[in-house]
């Protein structure tokens, strides 16, 4: 038995029972394995695992409205995703464990740093906008709450971030969105730029913000809503 043992798999059973957990509707069971499947995916360098682990505890932060806790964790896990891919493609042996995050990101504007700023983006800024954005329909007066806190956070990150034009570009929409600054007809506009620039990430943000307007029809936003779906269904 001892020969087909490979300590690479032991992320594996926690990430299927994290996944069962989460189906079912087990939401707290399905922490606990993430975080033991988590670190045995660091330990390992089990990059995808690492990622997927870390977007169920993301999900599972974003469903308790801890909007800027799921963020740090989303930029936390970029960042270790992005290092550990670094090491894959530089072929390194030495011991995961040992892994040195910063080291392996480079300097401070590296191109493996604006990864982690558009990458922490997509799996953290985007998932809480979706979900301020539920709440907005609902109960709009919480939601700006919850918009004002994100905004904070995202200037914190811009302060030390390789792509500050991201976080600028989402402090921008969500002070937009919510405040109702703009128009759904401008927000669209702003969805059409924004998939020409390095920003484009955001632009689901604008096209479901632009939904939200009053000017806006049933109909228009039924078809910003397909727009968004589409690109984030898997192939």
């Amino acid at each position: 038995m001892s020969t087909h043992y490979k300590a690479s798999s032991e992320s594996v059973l926690p990430a299927q029972l994290a996944r069962i957990a989460e189906e079912v509707g087990q939401y707290n069971r399905a922490e606990v394995w993430a975080v033991l499947g988590i670190d045995l995916a660091l330990k390992t360098g089990q990059s995808m695992f690492f990622s997927m682990l870390s977007m169920l505890q993301i999900s599972s932060l974003l469903a308790r409205s801890q909007f800027e806790e799921a963020i740090d964790l989303a930029r936390e896990a970029a960042a270790i995703t992005v290092a550990l891919d670094v090491r894959r493609r530089a072929r390194k042996t030495e011991d995961e464990e040992d892994l040195d995050v910063e080291v392996e990101l480079g300097e401070g504007s590296s191109e493996h740093r604006r990864r982690v700023d558009l990458t922490t983006a997509l799996t953290g800024l985007v998932p809480a906008f979706f979900q301020i954005s539920a709440l907005f329909l609902e109960d709009p007066g919480h939601a700006r709450l919850h918009a004002q806190a994100v905004i904070a956070k995202c200037r914190e990150l811009a302060r030390n971030a390789a792509d500050a034009e991201v976080w600028e570009t989402g402090i921008q929409l969500l002070s937009t969105i919510f405040d109702g600054k703009a128009s759904g007809s401008a927000l669209i506009g702003w969805f059409n730029a924004l998939s020409n620039s390095e920003s484009n990430v955001l632009r689901y943000m604008a096209a479901i913000g632009a939904s939200l307007q009053p000017d806006i029809s049933l109909r228009d936003a039924c078809r910003l809503h397909i727009m968004v779906l589409v690109p984030l269904l898997p192939c």
